[in-house]
């Protein structure tokens, strides 16, 4: 696992950075082994969307707004988020947004979170 962290040296310069690791526990005891103080631990969480893609390939804003209100529609009809998801990336003729879109599923499906 990744796991980020914020640390101090003993010069009380701090650092922060992300090292792999079995467990928290495991990344603890590498970094007071290197005499860190450890201000903040944590599991990295992976992103299933990058806010990048609306700035680098612009996904038109009626696209957007399509999108949402379509899948609020959908969810509100009873259907799952994932098979929303599904209807919605096969009814985008916007190669960049299905891939955008699919790549959010395939999160989902893996237990990632949205946030």
């Amino acid at each position: 696992m990744e796991i980020e962290y914020k640390v101090a040296d003993p010069t009380g310069k701090i650092f922060t950075g992300v090292l792999s690791a079995e467990s928290l526990e495991q990344a603890k005891e590498h970094l007071k082994k290197k005499e860190y103080l450890i201000l903040e631990l944590k599991e990295k969480k992976e992103r299933i969307y990058s806010p990048a893609l609306f700035f680098k390939k612009r996904i038109n804003e009626e696209i957007l707004y399509s999108f949402f209100r379509e899948l609020g529609i959908l969810l509100k009809a009873g259907i799952t988020i994932d098979k929303a998801f599904e209807i919605l990336i096969n009814s985008t003729s916007q190669p960049d947004f299905q891939k955008y879109l699919s790549n959010i599923l395939k999160g989902l499906r893996q237990g990632k979170s949205v946030t």
